[in-house]
């Protein structure tokens, strides 16, 4: 009995020391370096990502989302290259190019050649059982290797955050000295912002159309969440604000139009809290709803 003991408390010791972050575990399930992480990914210092992966500071949910986004990545462009070879093998018998160093890796998108090796596992782990499987140097233009597609930035809780989080004072939201603008630049990306450099260490940012509809949704879920302060346990709402209501309460549905002070939109697609929704101006944005924003005021759902 107590040598069980012994070897249930070794393997529990064993188990703390192999505790890992979030962030540590999906940037080794990417198969990327902290070196590789800091440079190709985030854009950002060394010292900073190992603290990250150290779990010594929280890593923010920006570079979760760019980890996330570049795991999705990866095994799409390892489905992707699994039907390729399918295509081009003859009978049961697939060659597969393997990078030949980190450049050539970074030619097929990868940030580097062990990233590129996840995508192929994944290829591998999609052919047949009895397929006889050939590693080869690759050859540019004679053997195809797996290529990694651009992700479509969609909009997260974070972002939402990060856009509700920016004072726009005279239209704009100033930033100054060499400081981290991934969180804004992602914004950027997404569509909700453009930044406008007006010197060699500052940017201004701008809300686009898009912003000012995820703008107008965070003020609206807001004043909901204030029209319906009083969540039961059980999650379900139990009471309503019985004063006057503080600002426009709408609930999302599809194929609905939407008008919030001088926006109007109409919801195309709801996807969990995706929206996509099509502007006044003709334009199609997408856009992050709060969950508040699906509820009806006052009714309990099943």
């Amino acid at each position: 009995m107590r040598l069980i003991e012994r070897e249930a408390a070794r393997h529990f010791f064993r188990t703390e020391d192999a505790m890992t972050s979030v962030y540590n575990l999906l940037r080794e399930s990417c198969g990327i370096s902290q070196a590789e992480a800091a440079d190709r990914v985030h854009e950002t210092r060394l010292d900073t990502v190992k603290s990250w992966s150290s779990d010594r500071r929280p890593a923010p949910g920006w570079a979760i989302n760019q980890l996330q986004s570049l795991s999705r990545r990866i095994r799409r462009a390892g489905e992707a290259y699994a039907e390729l070879i399918k295509n081009a093998s003859k009978g049961n018998v697939f060659v597969i190019g393997l990078a030949y160093d980190d450049d050539d890796a970074r030619a097929c998108g990868f940030p580097s050649t062990a990233a590129q090796l996840q995508a192929t596992a994944i290829a591998i782990s999609l052919l047949p059982d009895d397929a006889e499987i050939r590693l080869v140097p690759r050859v540019r233009g004679a053997i195809p290797a797996p290529t990694l597609e651009e992700d479509k930035m969609l909009p997260t809780k974070t972002d939402s955050e990060v856009l509700g989080s920016m004072q726009f004072g005279d239209g704009k939201f100033y930033t100054a000295g060499n400081m981290n603008r991934r969180k804004y630049e992602r914004l950027e990306a997404i569509g909700w912002v453009k930044g406008v450099a007006t010197n060699m260490s500052d940017v201004e940012y701008y809300l686009t159309t898009s912003g000012r509809a995820q703008r107008a949704l965070i003020d609206t879920a807001e004043a909901k969440g204030r029209d319906m302060p009083d969540p039961a346990p059980d999650g379900f709402q139990s009471r309503v604000n019985s004063g006057p209501r503080r600002g426009p309460v709408l609930t999302l549905k599809p194929n609905q139009k939407y008008a919030i002070g001088d926006l109007s939109f109409v919801v195309e697609k709801i996807d969990g809290e995706i929206v996509t929704v099509k502007l006044s101006s003709g334009e199609t944005s997408t856009l992050h709803a709060a969950a508040i924003l699906f509820t009806p005021v006052g009714v309990r759902e099943a």
